[in-house]
């Protein structure tokens, strides 16, 4: 323990000395010291309450997830540790309560790690830790048995992967190596593409007149017969102009420049639409660090919500996957420079008004369709609805040292770094459309392994604006410090509700209802629980009426596992069917994971 506290002193160090720190950073240390107070707490045997039964952090399907309270008697404790030697020590249950309203959980975080007080992630009021009306640790235990998952004791399963297997799993996914078995289940995945093989008709530029429609572009319709056509500037007037209206974003000083982009602020329904051109000389000034007042030693109180577009963290010392991310972003100038694409992209901000939060408890719904693939990742599936496993400041490492899902995303389609220029930070009910960006490069690796792996030419689709058949969506999933705390029902329905708002389709009829493609959202470095996790996507895609394909590379035994849980619920709703009952699809799931 020593050693590894002196290793996680070295890398503080390190991090001050060269002023480095950013989110994922935080969260690696985090962890880190997390390991260790288990140990400790290991180590001094001292009796705590337990919160939910887990090993390594990860839910043990296996065992029932219950809550204790403290022992009455030596008998019970020693008959008690017996069953419970080999799981972790938690947190008391009155911590655990408290931690849920953490700042490292909640949406009150600005992109310093600065806490707001006064509401808690899901903007409801909440008491201090010293009122008379937060609850006492033997009601927080009474409120968790209610209000949490159970699942039932059941026979280890063969379908959990091996240590071999996983760590195959893993080798192969870091070096860009294909499974060598494949495996699908379910619906065939070309059923769901095909159900949409071109994009969605839009309206003409010229008709839409939606005060939520902001583009910096004159109305055109792409042809792609004219590939020297491109759109343009919607005001081409030259002139001396440095003024700065607050919902727009401050552009650097320029007399050739008035198209200030809008700021897609907090609870706001807004599209902002522009050229690919326009998003190319967006990203040439954040790359010379240009907007002002949005670094974090010069950020004003306008954007302390905002992430910060400039890409000056990325030129800093730090890991090897930095420079690979700058070779991405240094091949997409060289593509544009020599020859400038001439289409569309547009950034959709949605915020769900709460008279349309799904009433889960009294939903009639049936499951959506759902394939499991072990052969695919999510950007490799076209015309669907691609899901970013988003941090709420989108984008999240991509211009530090982070480097999976997202930031992987956003360093092979460099266009949609322009959404940290625009974007405040999400709130529970909304998410942020990414429509039209293109990929530009290969790569191979994940996290640290990452590695630009030459030239991507795209040659998806256009819509009637010009913009690639490509629709991206984010949506942030909440880390967890303290994995039982994500069987919570008031955060289940919260990523319920986040999940819903994304797949939430964006037109009415069934052009708007093509599929989307997701995968374990929420797992990894935050700790969710893959199982629960897909359960809650699949719920969400069923209220969405929207099929689901479900992309667990390399991973034949989850695959399996998720497959039998639909199946199950399936057999359940048929069964009901035969009886003429009533049937909520939510209380159904709740009985089939054992509530």
């Amino acid at each position: 323990m020593v050693e590894q506290l002196n290793s996680i002193k070295l890398e503080i160090d390190s991090c001050q000395r060269h002023q480095n720190f950013n989110e994922n950073d935080i969260d690696q240390l985090n962890r880190k010291i997390n390991r260790l107070q288990e140990k400790y707490k290991q180590f001094i045997g001292k009796d705590v309450n337990q919160a939910v039964v887990f090993n390594d952090k990860k839910i043990n399907w296996d065992q029932i997830i219950r809550i204790k309270e403290e022992s009455r008697n030596d008998e019970e404790k020693s008959s008690e540790s017996e069953s419970t030697s080999a799981v972790p020590k938690s947190k008391p249950a009155s911590s655990i309560e408290s931690s849920i309203l953490d700042k490292n959980h909640s949406q009150n975080l600005d992109h310093r790690g600065s806490y707001r007080p006064g509401i808690d992630r899901f903007n409801q009021p909440y008491n201090d830790a010293n009122s008379s009306s937060h609850p006492s640790p033997r009601s927080s235990v009474r409120i968790r048995r209610s209000n949490s998952l159970a699942i039932p004791q059941r026979g280890r399963s063969n379908l959990d992967p091996t240590e071999e297997e996983n760590t195959e799993m893993y080798e192969d996914l870091i070096h860009g190596i294909k499974p060598g078995e494949i495996i699908e289940k379910g619906i065939e995945i070309d059923s769901i593409i095909s159900r949409l093989c071109r994009p969605p008709l839009l309206k003409p530029m010229e008709e839409m007149h939606d005060k939520d429609f902001i583009s910096i572009i004159k109305p055109w319709k792409y042809d792609e017969t004219r590939p020297d056509i491109k759109p343009t500037p919607m005001k081409d007037l030259y002139g001396d102009y440095d003024y700065w209206n607050e919902d727009c974003v401050l552009m650097p000083y320029s007399k050739y420049y008035q198209n200030a982009p809008p700021l897609l602020k907090i609870g706001t329904n807004h599209s902002f639409t522009m050229s690919q051109e326009q998003a190319a000389a967006l990203l040439a000034c954040a790359f010379f660090c240009l907007f002002p007042y949005r670094s974090n030693s010069s950020s004003k109180k306008e954007y302390e919500s905002f992430p910060n577009p400039n890409f000056g963290k990325l030129y800093r010392e730090g890991p090897p996957n930095k420079m690979e991310k700058l070779r991405c972003l240094l091949h997409y100038f060289n593509r544009v420079t020599k020859k400038m694409p001439n289409g569309v992209i547009t950034f959709q901000r949605v915020s769900l008004p709460q008279a349309r939060f799904p009433r889960w408890n009294e939903l009639n719904t049936e499951l959506c369709d759902l394939n499991m693939t072990t052969g695919r990742k999510i950007e490799e599936i076209k015309n669907v609805l691609q899901v970013d496993f988003a941090n709420k400041y989108i984008g999240g490492g991509v211009l530090g040292g982070g480097c999976v899902q997202e930031e992987i995303r956003f360093t092979i389609c460099p266009e949609m770094i322009v959404s940290l220029l625009v974007c405040e930070m999400m709130q529970t009910n909304e998410c942020i459309f990414l429509i039209g960006c293109e990929q530009y490069s290969k790569y191979k690796g994940y996290d640290n392994s990452f590695q630009y792996a030459g030239d991507f030419q795209d040659d998806t689709t256009r819509d009637g604006w010009g913009r690639r058949w490509c629709h991206v969506v984010a949506i942030d999933a909440i880390y967890f410090r303290e994995p039982s705390e994500q069987y919570d029902m008031k955060i289940v329905e919260r990523e319920l509700l986040k999940a819903y708002t994304g797949f939430r389709p964006m037109g009415q009829g069934p052009e708007y209802e093509f599929g989307i493609a997701t995968g374990n959202w929420g797992c990894g470095a935050f700790n969710g629980d893959r199982q629960m996790k897909a359960i809650i996507q699949l719920m969400a895609a069923s209220v969405a009426k929207r099929p689901l394909i479900y992309a667990a590379y390399g991973d034949k035994n989850f695959t399996g596992r998720i497959r039998m849980k639909y199946e199950t619920l399936r057999a359940k709703l048929t069964e009901w069917k035969l009886h003429k009952k009533i049937i909520f699809l939510f209380p159904l799931v709740l009985q089939v994971l054992g509530k």
